[in-house]
């Protein structure tokens, strides 16, 4: 579905109906807007995998659909390294998929400002160059900056923010009609920097919506980081939400859902799109693909290929797994647990460690005891992180409590009795 027709039926569904956009009825203050549509994902390093690895690109495009992930800010930076005809390709093979495309700058300080207006520059050069098809729908600016001079970073970001409609040689922003976006800091807002000039660059008029990185782990919280920034204005923005594994053990964990998982994120997403400070709530981006939404959906498969059985037969499981992301083999180092609850309850645990972007065939086997009750035993597989790593991404530690990642269910394992056959 084409951007103005979701928009469309999205004002309908608000206006007519009363429909959360989350898919369940209630009421949301989520605006209706011709330029972004409910959930965003970024891709950063990833972005060259997808163009070369044509397995990778299919469980991208499957979770996006899933996930009802609608917009991709994809590194500008990344897909310079590959050629430009794997690049088009890409992007080609994302509209057809439905997906909005969204060049991703990533600079950091004041001289990250000239280094994003000449990416600004050259994905306008790369469209005035390219088919339809293979064009930016948009480019979204992410600068970044330290706290240390904060307010003239922010002055010289404003300014820049200025000249982006009319950034390119001949053909710009503006004339190529490129939904523009840009992240904000939300403690850029704290009163110990510059409020109004964070506030400022919320609603400039060269931005069609902004990205607040009002990043932690709960609702609550989420919402007051957001308040600092949005709660007077009525500009257009997007939540960002934190989902990466972070390197440590500690240091980061309450600014990122990563040990909570996907639930987590849609209880903030809901939480935020029924109550939103400031009048301009779009939804979300979630931040970002590699690592977080892939590790949650890294149990790819999972079946138990016996129903019935004996005590003192064997019991097989066959799951597959894949890790979607640049780590270390040794990142991966996980734990498959399967459980067997019923009369009484039973755990198999296997070691797994995938490599990146492989999906990897893992079996496990449980002999049942002899001893085991007959009867109906409900079956499930989870797979836990169980490490840490350091910034290399190589595994550093092991986890007092491991994260679950995944949890599926396998169905009814039936025990018999093997003197009375079939379980009551």
């Amino acid at each position: 579905m084409d951007r103005v027709r979701r928009y469309l039926l999205k004002g309908l569904l608000a206006g007519g109906l009363g429909l959360l956009v989350l898919g369940s009825v209630g009421t949301s203050k989520v605006r209706a807007s011709s330029v972004f549509d409910d959930r965003a994902v970024y891709i950063w390093e990833f972005a060259s995998v997808l163009t070369i690895d044509a397995d990778a690109r299919r469980r991208f495009f499957e979770r996006t659909d899933r996930l009802g992930i609608e917009t991709v800010y994809l590194s500008w930076g990344a897909l310079r390294t590959v050629s430009e005809n794997d690049r088009r390709d890409l992007i080609t093979a994302m509209h057809g998929a439905g997906l909005e495309v969204h060049a991703l700058t990533g600079t950091y300080g004041p001289e990250g400002i000239n280094d994003a207006r000449r990416v600004v520059s050259m994905v306008v050069e790369h469209n005035a160059q390219s088919k339809d098809t293979d064009r930016f729908d948009g480019i979204h600016l992410n600068v970044e900056f330290a706290s240390d001079g904060l307010s003239d970073s922010l002055e010289a970001y404003e300014r820049f923010l200025d000249e982006v409609p009319e950034i390119g040689d001949g053909k710009t922003v503006s004339s190529q009609g490129l939904t523009v976006s840009a992240t904000v800091a939300w403690w850029w807002s704290l009163p110990e920097h510059t409020p109004s000039l964070a506030r400022a660059i919320a609603a400039h008029p060269s931005l069609d919506y902004s990205v607040i990185m009002a990043y932690w782990d709960t609702p609550e919280e989420v919402r007051d980081r957001l308040a600092t920034v949005v709660s007077d204005l009525d500009a257009p923005y997007v939540l960002a939400i934190e989902t990466q594994k972070f390197p440590g053990t500690t240091a980061n964990n309450r600014v990122t859902t990563y040990e909570e998982g996907w639930s987590r994120v849609k209880e903030i997403e809901s939480a935020i799109a029924t109550d939103p400070p400031g009048e301009g709530y779009l939804g979300i981006a979630l931040h970002h693909y590699m690592n977080g939404l892939t590790a949650w959906d890294a149990l790819w498969d999972a079946r138990l290929q016996s129903s019935m059985v004996r005590p003192g037969d064997r019991v097989k499981i066959d799951t597959i797994v894949v890790f979607d992301d640049t780590f270390p083999t040794s990142s991966h180092e996980s734990e498959l647990t399967i459980a067997f609850d019923g009369p009484q309850r039973y755990t198999v645990n296997r070691a797994v460690t995938p490599p990146s972007s492989t999906l990897t065939d893992i079996s496990v086997e449980w002999r049942v005891p002899r001893n085991a009750p007959a009867g109906e035993y409900a079956a499930t597989v989870t797979l836990s992180d169980t490490t840490f790593e350091d910034e290399s991404r190589e595994k550093s530690a092991i986890r007092s409590t491991p994260v679950v990642l995944a949890k599926r269910d396998l169905g009814i394992l039936s025990v018999t009795n093997p003197r009375r056959g079939r379980p009551n």
